[in-house]
């Protein structure tokens, strides 16, 4: 018997479920529960075991030992409340609600079966039958490999890590941030690039990395160093490997640079954080590439891992590099093309707009028979994307599209 507490549409806004059927909402409202938790009930995270648990309404810490892991409350991140309380892997010992807390948990084994019944083959991360069951034999070798630790995941490198540790301590000056960049003579002269670029520029040229940052800001500055740096991830010594990894970067220097022009366009979230989300959407798929190169693989069934696997990778690798919350979602979430109608716009539908634009504009295949069935452009006001008008905004943004790309490749 359905539940009465919960509604299919609902349940089509979860991460894990959104692509399932009606029938099979159906099917798991049946499965379902709602309890209501009084402030400071705890719930242990071995209740994953059995049951995939979301919160509808109210406010949960995850907890290890004496410390506080992550926050849930949807005044803070409503997008946060779409994803599973307890996601497979995470190591943590219990949750504890802050205030009267609903709690949705559906079977654990029906939220599989329903998976595994739609060939939905491991977009999410609902357990290992979400992927297991999916007929090839390659894909269930990449997500073993992930799943035992012996997929490699790349560091992040090491001067992006300095900068971001300078950004996020207040007593950090100028001198401090540019003593760092300075170190990197290639991330200093793209900086300048970056600086004096159409983007950026200001009523006359820098010539060093202290004006660079009295120009741009500590803030921006450490935004776009990070960015840059992040280049020297998608290598690989295979030259095969490399020229693909290379492809990969161009792609998302593309959809990078159009993020920043429609974040700024829609004047509702930071250009320079949408520009770094933009080339994180496929990070995923490096680790894929480099674990390819032990196995003997066709192009196609390449293309399929990184299909299936690369939104999941990459929310792992950048939860492991310590990225925003917000940043992990638009990498997990960035092809479901129809999410989140009716939440606020957040980074994932400005990262949707950017990939969908760099298809229009380079005729590849589109999702919808229209893109103004996509969600994410009535929410940052754009017109039909496939309209002049839509274009429009991008051909104004030519040359600034033309400068970023640059300083990036």
């Amino acid at each position: 018997m359905p539940n009465p507490d919960v509604s299919i549409e609902q349940l089509s806004r979860l991460a894990p479920l959104s692509r399932l059927s009606e029938a099979a909402h159906q099917n798991l409202l049946a499965a379902s529960r709602v309890d209501t938790l009084d402030a400071g009930k705890r719930l242990p995270a071995r209740n994953r075991e059995r049951w995939v648990s979301f919160v509808l309404e109210g406010s949960m810490q995850l907890i290890r030992g004496d410390d506080v892991i992550e926050t849930i409350d949807p005044e803070v991140d409503a997008a946060r409340l779409q994803q599973p309380l307890f996601a497979d892997g995470d190591d943590v010992d219990y949750a504890t609600t802050l205030k009267s807390t609903r709690l949705l948990s559906i079977a654990r084994k029906a939220v599989e079966e329903a998976v595994a019944a739609e060939g939905d083959g491991g977009a999410y991360d609902v357990g290992e039958q979400s992927i297991s069951t999916v007929e090839s034999d390659l894909l269930e070798r990449f997500y073993k490999a992930l799943s035992d630790g012996r997929m490699q995941l790349p560091s992040m490198p090491e001067i992006a890590i300095r900068i971001r540790e300078l950004a996020a301590d207040a007593e950090t000056s100028l001198n401090d941030l540019a003593k760092v960049i300075q170190v990197d003579p290639s991330l200093t002269a793209r900086l300048l690039q970056a600086a004096n670029s159409a983007a950026y520029r200001g009523t006359r040229a820098v010539g060093s990395v202290r004006e660079a940052i009295t120009r741009l800001g500590l803030k921006r500055t450490a935004s776009l160093a990070i960015s840059i740096t992040m280049h020297n991830v998608f290598k690989a010594r295979s030259p095969q490997t490399a020229r693909q990894m290379q492809m990969l970067w161009e792609t998302s220097v593309e959809v990078s640079a159009t993020a920043y022009i429609v974040a700024r366009h829609s004047r509702v979230l930071d250009p320079d954080h949408a520009l770094l989300a933009g080339l994180m959407h496929r990070v995923g798929a490096v680790p894929i590439l480099l674990f390819s190169e032990s196995l003997e693989t066709s192009g196609d069934e390449l293309k399929l891992a990184i299909a299936r696997l690369s939104p999941m990778v990459g929310g792992v690798l950048l939860k492991e590099w310590g990225f925003e919350h917000d940043v992990v979602i638009a990498v997990e979430e960035g092809e479901q093309w129809m999410r989140n109608p009716d939440l606020p716009t957040d980074l994932c539908d400005i990262i949707i707009a950017a990939r969908l634009y760099a298809d229009l504009r380079n005729d590849r295949p589109l999702p919808a028979s229209s893109l103004t069935e996509i969600p994410a452009f009535r929410k940052l006001g754009l017109a039909d994307p496939e309209s002049d008008r839509s274009l429009q905004v991008l051909e104004d943004a030519a040359e600034e599209i033309a400068s970023i790309r640059e300083f990036l490749s």
